[in-house]
């Protein structure tokens, strides 16, 4: 839609995008913990939801937001992914290692890793992206859990200050969400080479007769995804908002 507008006598457009959402309540056996949603993933036409900030159980959710089953596991859970056959795989972050999970809840050793890892992701040719804050890098791991490539400096400055979630998009960009401070961040998107291609940043200021002073509001983004047809999308979970981002790193749109 093409919207026309009239400031000091001149007549400017603006597009605008539409996106019809449908809202569903996920419900999972930790809502009796409280907390939000901590990690989430696709797994057929169903999802894997691990809630609750100190959760150790994992929940695989049909398309209605029903719990289908749920897996009691004995270590916390970092982040989630699936591997390319479907198999679930886990960040543990205080045990320093990535591990596989069966539908059955049998639970084994996939790769152990030098650092606490935070965020991951599945890449099309199986790879896996970690995120490791204290190092403020994110390492690209093979399915055998060899370093691949690392992804760390764009030029001789430090990429990231505290990785924390990642993503592939189908063109193979990584994107990152990356934590710059307490309650604040920024969404680094690279290049499958490792090059900056956007830095997007929302934090909403104030204005007064044009002028913008103070922020009033932190871009806090807390978990990020990409559809197949390349749009970002990238939850703000503390200030309810979700921002969508066209494959160039551009906000088209946000609810």
């Amino acid at each position: 839609m093409v919207e026309l507008l009239r400031q000091n006598g001149r007549l400017s457009c603006r597009t605008k995008t539409y996106f019809r959402c449908e809202r569903k309540k996920v419900e999972t056996d930790d809502d009796e913990q409280g907390g939000s949603i901590n990690s989430i993933v696709k797994h057929g036409n169903s999802l894997w939801v691990n809630s609750g900030l100190n959760s150790k159980s994992i929940s695989l959710v049909n398309e209605n937001g029903k719990t289908i089953k749920s897996l009691p596991l004995r270590f916390k859970i970092e982040d989630i992914t699936c591997s390319k056959n479907g198999e679930l795989v886990i960040s543990s972050f205080r045990d320093k290692v990535i591990r596989k999970v069966s539908n059955t809840g049998v639970t084994s050793d996939l790769f152990n890793v030098p650092y606490h890892p935070k965020g991951i992701t599945t890449t099309k040719d199986g790879g896996y992206p970690v995120c490791e804050d204290s190092q403020r890098l994110v390492v690209k791991y093979t399915s055998e859990g060899d370093e691949e490539c690392i992804y760390e400096y764009n030029g001789e400055e430090k990429l990231f200050t505290r990785p924390f979630r990642v993503t592939e998009n189908i063109n193979g960009d990584i994107c990152v969400i990356d934590k710059t401070a307490m309650g604040s961040g920024q969404v680094i998107i690279l290049d499958r080479t490792g090059l900056v291609k956007t830095i997007y940043s929302a934090d909403r200021h104030q204005t007064n007769n044009g002028h913008t002073n103070k922020i009033v509001s932190r871009f806090a983004p807390s978990d990020i995804a990409c559809d197949k047809n390349g749009r970002v999308f990238i939850v703000e979970s503390d200030n309810h908002k979700e921002h969508i981002l066209n494959k160039t790193g551009s906000c088209i749109g946000h609810f």
